[in-house]
């Protein structure tokens, strides 16, 4: 199993939602969770290239855009005095499941 650390992301998660009194916090990305990983669903890792619109081997050569999936979970822990979370998944494309969504609410 391979290991992604994100704790430049978590960081920021902290300090955007520490900025709130009160209010949502809402983070769309390309994105996984907890018991995806366990699964092994993500043995491989998160890179993935794009171009054209399709997934492709990720190569950082200037061909393709590269990214990598938010462990959306992580990002959620970072955030421990929200009173409400959710995580869930949705596409603008039916019958797919691309994205993952965050929402925290703080009061």
């Amino acid at each position: 199993m391979r290991a992604e650390i994100g704790r430049s992301r978590d960081v920021a998660w902290t300090a955007l939602t520490g900025m709130l009194d009160t209010g949502a916090a809402l983070a769309i990305d390309y994105g996984h969770t907890r018991a995806e990983r366990v699964a092994g669903t993500w043995d491989g890792g998160t890179l993935v290239g794009y171009r054209n619109g399709r997934a492709v081997t990720p190569v950082a050569d200037g061909s393709c855009n590269l990214t990598a999936h938010v462990a959306i979970d992580s990002v959620a822990a970072a955030a421990p005095r929200a009173q409400s979370t959710r995580i869930a998944r949705w596409s603008a494309t039916p019958g797919r499941s691309d994205f993952v969504s965050l929402v925290q609410i703080f009061t």
